[in-house]
This record gives structure tokens, sequence and C-alpha cells, in this order.
């Protein structure tokens, strides 16, 4: 099979190509399966990303589930070495219990030009032994909106947003407006650097997206992370006029200045930052008079920084805030950022206060912009367990009991949902089996 990706030109910015083949029907491939390989060529009338040296990666993707679920198995960054036929193998892993499609993607930044590459000779290798059943674990919940790295990616964005924009604005507002969320329980940064909380205030009213940062032409970040010490520290970025991409190229052409801390590089990218004795505690960014800008930690410390009027004026109309959190390396997957408030003030008004008391999110304040379905919860204090249990695990199905007599084990009517590599159900106080113990168990008929 050959593959051309005609690629716009797009030094500064990001590109993919994908194609998708139905497998007919439902494949267990969790079970069934241990790799899936494949052979590709590079053409080598193709045209290298700016750096002279790649092509982009190719992936292979699951597409599992009723949502097509999108797993990718890993990907290989083509170089001219793969002119020549290249095999490449990559592992099973979950979710992929029912994937009916596989997908091809290619996609790198700064790709220039048309890409191709052919590909033959797809195979799955067979799992030759019996595979174990799953293993389970019980632990209690902690109240609040648990922002969890539930999926692979270590850039997946898992976010609430807010549904009103028109008040929401700070464009023109005559009082100040202030943007806060309180964090309750953080990763430790000795054990998880890299985990990150954030704000994203966005212009108007932005799609459906996870990753406004990204696909938004304008958007502000305020990112929030722990430091070795247990401090904590906010930093202010921006960008504007910079769909699809992480913000105007750099002097060299290379990266995007939404990271970048170089003041040689214009004013579009990180104004400064603020530091705070904890991570744990609100963390409060405000605009005024559109261009004047103050973070505050939760111990008070605060900084000012000022954005170019010309730069302010991108961010026009309604706003659209968001509050999320994201892993930063795969390491991270798993961890979970807990915020027990968000508010929303302009001056001395509240527009949104939200204390994650009541389950689920409020449809009518928020929407959940998150890439996976288990990164976004608000847990009670009437749901104080989850269950988890390790994959591959197709064809169980979790029962509970009051006690291990082997009658009445029943179906609790739980919804799982994969959390890395271990799929897990949030327990209600209505499901538990019995009062003062209970008991659990996957069986497979």
């Amino acid at each position: 099979m050959r593959v051309t990706n005609n690629f716009p030109n797009r030094p500064g910015g990001y590109s993919q190509a994908v194609i998708t083949t139905s497998l007919g029907s439902d494949v267990d491939a969790e079970t069934l399966y241990t790799n899936i390989s494949f052979a590709v060529k590079l053409d080598p009338s193709s045209y290298p990303r700016v750096n002279g040296t790649s092509y982009g990666g190719v992936e292979i993707i699951f597409r599992n589930g009723p949502n097509w679920d999108w797993n990718s198995l890993g990907f290989v960054e083509l170089t001219s070495m793969h002119t020549n036929w290249t095999h490449l193998s990559f592992p099973v892993k979950a979710p992929g219990d029912k994937v009916h499609h596989l997908t091809l993607k290619l996609g790198e930044n700064n790709l220039t030009n048309t890409v191709i590459y052919n590909v033959d000779n797809i195979r799955w290798t067979e799992s030759a032994a019996v595979l174990p059943p799953p293993t389970m674990a019980i632990e209690e919940t902690k109240a609040g909106l648990n922002l969890l790295a539930a999926s692979g990616g270590q850039y997946d964005r898992q976010n609430i947003a807010t549904v009103a924009s028109d008040t929401f604005g700070w464009i023109g507002s005559s009082v100040p407006m202030s943007y806060s969320m309180t964090i309750k329980e953080f990763p430790s940064a000795a054990t998880h650097p890299g985990f990150s909380t954030h704000l994203y205030l966005v212009p108007g009213t932005p799609g459906t997206e996870d990753a406004p940062d990204w696909n938004e032409p304008a958007c502000i970040l305020v990112d929030i992370h722990a430091n070795a010490d247990e401090s904590g520290t906010a930093t202010f970025h921006y960008k504007t006029n910079a769909p699809g991409s992480n913000g105007a190229p750099t002097l060299d052409g290379m990266s995007g200045q939404y990271f970048n801390a170089s003041p040689t590089n214009g004013p579009v990218g990180q104004l400064g930052s603020v530091t705070g004795a904890s991570i744990l505690g609100t963390w409060t960014v405000t605009l005024n008079q559109d261009t004047n800008i103050t973070l505050t930690a939760p111990d008070a410390t605060s900084t000012n920084l000022v954005m170019p009027p010309e730069d302010a004026a991108q961010f026009a109309g309604g706003g659209t805030i968001y509050f999320g959190a994201v892993p930063g390396q795969t390491a991270n997957v798993g961890q979970v950022a807990i915020l027990s408030h968000a508010q929303i003030k302009a001056g001395a008004t509240t527009l949104l206060d939200d204390d994650f008391s009541v389950s689920p999110l409020n449809p009518n304040v928020w929407v959940s912009r998150s890439v996976s379905p288990a990164g976004v919860t608000v847990i009670t204090q009437d749901q104080p367990y989850f269950v988890f249990w390790t994959t591959p695990a197709s064809g169980f199905t979790l029962q509970t009991n009051s006690d291990l007599s082997p009658t009445n084990w029943g179906d609790p009517a739980l919804t799982d949902q994969l959390v890395g590599i271990r799929r897990r159900v949030l327990v209600p106080s209505s499901a538990l089996p019995g009062t003062g113990k209970g008991f659990f168990r996957l069986i497979k008929p």
C-alpha cells in the first residue's frame, strides 16, 4: 500500500494525515494477540521537515469500542534510513478488547510538503500463553473535582470549561476580573515531576476541543506546578494569531514561543511567574484595565505583569474559562489533582462559585473537555470507593456480595472506565453490598 500525504508548508506548526481500515468486526486484541507489526518504506522523493533529517512519525492506532477510542500503540520517526524496508513491531495494549478499525497516522511539527511511504505485511502475533486473570484492588476516594491523567498521552488535557461566556471576558471590563482555583491534593514533584494544573482563558466560544492552547488562535495559559521543596509556581503564558500551534515560531523557526521565556523572541510567550510556599491552596489570576495582570499564590505572594495592548486586543469579547490538568510525562499517567473550589469574580461580584460538593457537574455551568471520560470526576462523600482491576480483562463482569457464600452474588450495574492499564468503577454508598463489610469479584462465564 502506497500512502501519499500532501502536507501544507507549515514550518512552525503541526500537521497529520491518517488512513483507516475496518477489521470487519470487533476483535479482542488484548486477549488474542501480543503484537502487531508491519513493514514501512519511505519514498526518497519525500520532503523532509525543516530540520532536514526526518519526515514525521508514523504510528499504528487501535480504534476500540462504540466511541472509537483512539489507542496509539507507538510511533517511529521516519528518517532517510527508512528508504529501505523496515520492520516495525508494537505490543498490544489496552484499550483493545473491541478493536474494529486500524488507523495509520503520519504527523509531526514543521512538515513542509509531500511525504510518501509504503506499507506491507501487517501482521498480528497470536498469544501463545494463557493470560492470567485480572487482579483487583479497592481504594478510598477523595472528595472534590478529580482531574485524573487517565489516558496514555503525556500532553493529554483533562479539563472542565464554563458554559456561559458573555460575562466571563476581561477586555473592556470596568472592574478587575479574577479567576481562581483551589488545589486540595497534588502529586509530589519529587516522584512525579512535570505534572501540572492550569487555567485556560479563551476569548469567545471555542469548539469542543480539550486543547484550546493548541487549537484556538488566541489563548492565555496559567500553568501551576509543584516544585521539589513542595512549593508551587504559577506561570502566565499567552499566544495570539496562532491557531494549531503553541504560538508563533521562534527566531530559529524550530519551535513555538508559547512556552518560551526568552525576551528576545518578543512579548508573545511567557510573561512571568509567581512562587508560593505550597502548591496547595487558592491560586488567582486577575486581569485589570485590559493589560494589567496579577498572579497570586495561596500564601498571598503576588507578581504584576503587563501585556502589550495590541496583544490584549486579540482577547476582546466574552471568555470561556478552562480548569484542568496535564500529566507532563507518561510516567504520571494515573496521577490526580483534586480541586476543592473554582471561582470567577467581576470586582466584588461573584459570577461563578463551585465547591464541587455535588455530583455530577452542573451542565448549566460546566462542560467536560477531557481526552478521557475518566479524566474529570466530581466525587462526593456518598461515593466512598474505587474498585480497580488490571487488564486484559475481556469478558469479565464485576459482582458484589455481602459475604463469601457462593450464592447472592449480583451485578451492581456500575460503569467501568480505563485508567492507564487498569479499569476502575466508582462505587457509591448505594451500591455497597452490606453494612460494615462487602466483597467484590470478577467473573468470566
